[in-house]
């Protein structure tokens, strides 16, 4: 998928997006276990969204931040995640902005 491809997005039962734009939001989690714990999906961090549709991508700076914050509060071990994926996608303009992608798949 590239760049561009990520404004056909919407957000369903299988896809969300957040914002992101300082920190990974708490809700993120929610989010993660959600599709864990049921048919799975796809986050994506840094997409600004309206009515379910994208509306911007600002995208993340420090997204390597972003992965060592996720990584260290998910305890694999513990709970066993199967499988996540992360991509980045080079914003227009932003050489370091990246939107965050993660697949969670079910349990």
């Amino acid at each position: 998928m590239e760049y561009k491809d990520l404004y056909a997005l919407e957000e369903d039962l299988h896809t969300e997006f957040k914002l992101a734009k300082t920190k990974v939001p708490l809700d993120f989690y929610e989010t993660y276990f959600a599709f864990a714990n049921t048919d799975g999906g796809d986050i994506y961090l840094g997409i600004e969204e309206e009515h379910e549709k994208v509306k911007g991508l600002p995208g993340i700076a420090n997204w390597p931040i972003y992965q060592k914050e996720i990584l260290d509060t998910i305890d694999y071990g513990k709970i066993k995640i199967i499988g996540a994926d992360r991509k980045s996608y080079k914003t227009d303009g932003h050489e370091k902005a990246h939107i965050l992608f993660r697949r969670v798949k079910k349990k």
